[in-house]
């Protein structure tokens, strides 16, 4: 089987909605939520947005970007299920390991290509891409997961809480436009790597993060719908060191899903590490685990 690697574009954003939900069977894909993978990505590089096909018909896709740092990542790779075993996937890596490396990229990671990410890792269910990032001479450094929470299954009672801490003069809102130059300034100084998130979120139609405030000043922030926008994915969200301990987290955590309940059945938690918290909090449950990749080149 012959085949050949070009550069994507945006005119075959149809087909490969088809194609990733026709071999990538774990996830759901719009045409919308590939072209904010692909095409919104800050990062996105012509270069290193690649297809393979046959005969006019898809049959592989891969992408990667450089990050700031220097960083490298595959965001994003798959071959069609009928065409495997053929030498595509390892062929389009190759593609893109050459590109990076040209670039100046010295070590690549798979898929937590933070702050625009589809997946936070290889999930090991999907046994053909671990048997190829593995025969690459990666290695395993880690793994994380996702969880989630039935929302029409929960009651979200968070008025009592807001009252109490309005009286020790903090307020919990729902971000406006006008709040847009604190909250990016809050967030560079804070946590900087959340801040392209945040932006998705202030750009939305509905605003979808929600802050704490005391003095006038940002001290916590909560959101959703800042990656993989549509899917029902909560957060990033954090506080301030000074005035953690307050429960500040958890009820912009509740309030967040008391909203998301409004447009979704199910809350999705991305790249987790207080497993215990969001389980305490809201019942979440693992959902999924993915396993970590890196290479250096």
């Amino acid at each position: 089987m012959s085949f050949k690697i070009s550069h994507f574009s945006k005119e075959k954003l149809a087909e490969l909605t088809v194609f990733m939900n026709t071999n990538h069977g774990l996830d759901n894909f719009t045409a919308k939520l590939l072209n904010e993978k692909i095409f919104d990505d800050p990062d996105f590089n012509t270069d290193l947005t690649v297809c393979s096909t046959c005969n006019g018909k898809l049959t592989g896709f891969g992408m990667a970007v450089l990050r700031q740092d220097g960083l490298g990542f595959i965001k994003l790779i798959a071959v069609g299920k009928d065409s495997r075993e053929r030498g595509i996937g390892r062929a389009i890596y190759q593609v893109l390991e050459e590109r990076l490396k040209i670039m100046g990229c010295r070590s690549i990671r798979v898929y937590n290509s933070n702050p625009n990410y589809l997946l936070p890792g290889v999930d090991p269910r999907y046994t053909p891409a671990l048997c190829l990032f593995n025969s690459l001479g990666f290695r395993r450094y880690g793994e994380t997961l996702n969880m989630s929470v039935d929302l029409k299954k929960m009651k979200f009672q968070t008025s009592v809480n807001e009252k109490k801490l309005l009286k020790s003069g903090v307020s919990i809102t729902r971000a406006k436009l006008s709040d847009g130059e604190r909250l990016i300034s809050f967030m560079q100084s804070v946590f900087p790597l959340w801040v392209h998130e945040v932006k998705k979120m202030l750009s939305n139609d509905i605003i979808t993060v929600f802050i704490a405030s005391k003095d006038q000043e940002i001290i916590s922030f909560a959101g959703y719908d800042g990656n993989n926008i549509g899917a029902g994915w909560f957060g990033p969200m954090g506080t301030h060191t000074a005035h953690r301990g307050m429960g500040i987290g958890s009820l912009l955590f509740r309030i967040c899903l008391k909203d998301m309940k409004k447009k979704y059945r199910k809350a999705v938690i991305p790249w987790v590490e207080p497993v215990c918290f969001y389980s305490r909090v809201s019942g979440a449950e693992v959902e999924r685990l993915f396993w970590l990749y890196q290479k250096e080149i």
